[in-house]
């Protein structure tokens, strides 16, 4: 796992799971691995042009970043709705 990110600041809050400064760092993985990372950064979004996976793992990633992305998004730009991460995944299943 040469792709694993430790010098990026994502932080989850242990009770609510959600992220939150002062909370547990948790490693990235990739450019779009990690919560709230995409893009090769924390709140990052997907647009055209947008870094590239940098393997089959991020690939999928990348695949849950876009789902989660495109049905509140208007040319690839933010999300302006929030949508639960189990929605994102089940658009994948």
């Amino acid at each position: 796992m040469t792709y694993i990110n430790w010098n990026v600041d994502v932080f989850v809050d242990p009770a609510t799971l959600s992220p939150a400064a002062g909370g547990i760092p948790i490693p990235t993985y990739g450019n779009y691995g990690g919560p709230g990372y995409s893009n090769g950064s924390v709140g990052g979004i997907i647009t055209i042009g947008a870094h590239a996976p940098v393997d089959s793992l991020d690939a999928l990633f990348y695949a849950h970043d876009l789902a989660y992305q495109l049905p509140f998004a208007t040319n690839f730009g933010p999300a302006n709705s929030t949508m639960p991460n189990s929605t994102a995944g089940d658009a994948l299943m």
